[in-house]
């Protein structure tokens, strides 16, 4: 355990741990931190790469605003039985020990999990160091990593209401300050936005690609197609010949000030129901077409949806079995039948929604430094 002299330490001279696979909450929780005690340390530990090899975004996105990135390598939670288990499991020993020099030579006064892989042994290394632990839970479905994780910490977070129990404190999903911004200076939306994510949907991509001529007659669409498309290479300098066209811009990754504009002029989204996605269309107001993917931890993806499906703001189509022409017929009815559909889900998703989520999580780190 700390000592009195480490736990009498002023808060600007404080240093505080994060770590996960999922970006943006962090990086809201690290402008709260700056905001609140400025000068402090932040050091965020993450993927170079992610799970399927490619550049992760981790590190642009928290070094952007002022904090440290230190890379790590760690076993996948796989829950399915593969050939690549063995492998995996061969990462274990020295992902804990590079998790252990890491804590020992960063120092700590708390490590906040956001959850994934490449937490666990610094969570674990925080354990055994006697440093305290918050973890934070971004979706309806506790990941495997963070159920772990939640039985060695200190305090629990979770971004819904509607899975609070006696374990966890709710806090929200912790929203980005660009984020905020944009929000508050909400214009008249005309953006088409599709978006698989970071590292974007293969499916996602391939549906919209035969009615794009279609859709920039309705919309100027913007695209995020993401690391795992294999136009991407030709993306990274411009667009293929084939995407040239009037009322369309497409970028493998937007990072988080240029999402910002673009979901301030959003009308409509499409999308994966990654938690992140949620809070922002719950955020904005803005009726989307969610497709979840199918192989997400726990369904948790689906979970996701439903919830703001239900708000009325959110149309749900699975992927097995969906069409070009049906996906176009939904994203004109929405367009068509906008202003209702915007006016009866609006206020129903904003329900959902803590917007001073990171204030919140910040004063539940704040009670064990």
């Amino acid at each position: 355990m700390k000592n009195k002299k480490q736990r009498t330490k002023n808060k600007e001279q404080k240093t505080f741990l994060l770590t996960g696979t999922h970006i943006t909450p962090a990086v809201a929780l690290t402008q709260e931190i700056f905001s609140r005690f400025p000068g402090v340390r932040v050091v965020y530990i993450g993927r170079k790469k992610n799970k399927n090899g490619e550049k992760s975004v981790e590190k642009e996105e928290i070094t952007r605003i002022g904090a440290e990135f230190i890379p790590i390598s760690f076993a996948k939670l796989n829950r399915f039985i593969s050939i690549s288990i063995l492998t995996e499991f061969l990462k274990i020993p020295g992902g804990l020990i590079r998790g252990l020099t890491l804590v020992k030579r960063i120092k700590p006064d708390v490590v906040v999990s956001f959850g994934g892989y490449t937490s666990i042994p610094i969570i674990l290394a925080a354990k055994i160091s006697g440093v305290p632990i918050i973890v934070h839970e971004q979706t309806l479905v506790w990941g495997l990593a963070n159920r772990i994780a939640r039985g060695l910490a200190d305090y629990s977070a979770i971004s819904w209401a509607k899975t609070a129990d006696k374990k966890s404190v709710l806090t929200g999903n912790p929203i980005p300050e660009e984020i905020i911004l944009a929000k508050n200076k909400k214009i008249q939306p005309n953006i088409l936005f599709i978006t698989g994510g970071s590292q974007g949907s293969q499916t996602i991509n391939r549906l919209v690609e035969p009615i794009l001529p279609v859709l920039t007659k309705y919309f100027f669409v913007y695209h995020q197609t993401g690391s795992l498309d294999s136009h991407s290479a030709s993306w990274r300098s411009g667009m293929t010949e084939s995407r040239k066209m009037k009322n369309y811009v497409s970028a493998e990754w937007f990072p988080t000030p240029i999402v910002a504009e673009i979901f301030q002029k959003s009308k409509i989204v499409v999308s994966r129901s990654g938690a992140n996605t949620i809070t922002y269309l719950s955020y904005f107001g803005i009726p989307s077409i969610l497709i979840p993917l199918p192989i997400s931890g726990g369904g948790e993806q689906s979970v996701n949806a439903n919830l703001l499906a239900e708000t009325g703001l959110a149309t749900v189509l699975n992927q097995d079995g969906l069409t070009s022409e049906k996906l176009l017929e939904e994203i004109l009815r929405i367009n068509k039948n906008y202003d209702r559909i915007w006016k009866s889900g609006a206020e129903n998703a904003g329900r959902l929604i803590i917007s001073d989520s990171a204030a919140k999580l910040l004063d539940l780190v704040a009670k064990v430094l």
